[in-house]
């Protein structure tokens, strides 16, 4: 499910004053509790930004992990595999289920349960009670869904078993 049907947006930047590309660690690195990124934009933007941003607003240590992070191409690599392996084995496992989903470009799923035998807020306890956590949509005014996030295969392996049992 690898998807080759979109670019990354640079050449929009290139072409434009007025575009702001932003750039997170938070999936393919792994690093979301870092809240750390990055961004493309023209001079003109960003020296605005600079007028409004706080000072110390990222800490050293996330700046050395994210220049570490960069530079470890091959585990980026592993990871790229296992998100794809992953993807393939869930997206199976939510489609003959009725649970529709996107086919994921990153590492998580937006899974809508209109058309299963339970609705999100059922599979929501019901996981949590197994000791899985995903994110409710609702604040995103997105109803009746879910966001899965890819993990470890361990991870993995159990939602797979656990939404089975559920949708039994």
């Amino acid at each position: 499910m690898n998807k080759d049907d979109f670019s990354s947006g640079l050449e929009i930047f290139k072409n434009s004053a007025n575009v702001f590309i932003t750039r997170t660690f938070s999936k393919i690195y792994g690093l979301a509790g870092l809240r750390l990124g990055w961004g493309y934009a023209s001079k003109e933007i960003i020296d605005s930004m600079y007028k409004i941003k706080p000072p110390f607003n990222v800490n050293r240590t996330a700046l050395a992990v994210g220049v570490e992070a960069i530079k470890d191409s091959e585990w980026t690599q592993q990871a790229i595999k296992h998100n794809l392996v992953w993807t393939k084995k869930i997206f199976s496992v939510l489609k003959e289920n009725n649970i529709e989903t996107n086919i994921p470009t990153a590492n998580f799923f937006l899974m809508n349960f209109d058309k299963a035998k339970v609705n999100a807020e059922e599979a929501f306890e019901t996981l949590i009670s197994k000791r899985l956590i995903l994110r409710k949509m609702d604040q995103y005014k997105i109803s009746n869904s879910l966001r899965l996030t890819i993990g470890d295969e361990v991870a993995n392996e159990h939602f797979i078993k656990t939404i089975k049992d559920i949708l039994k």
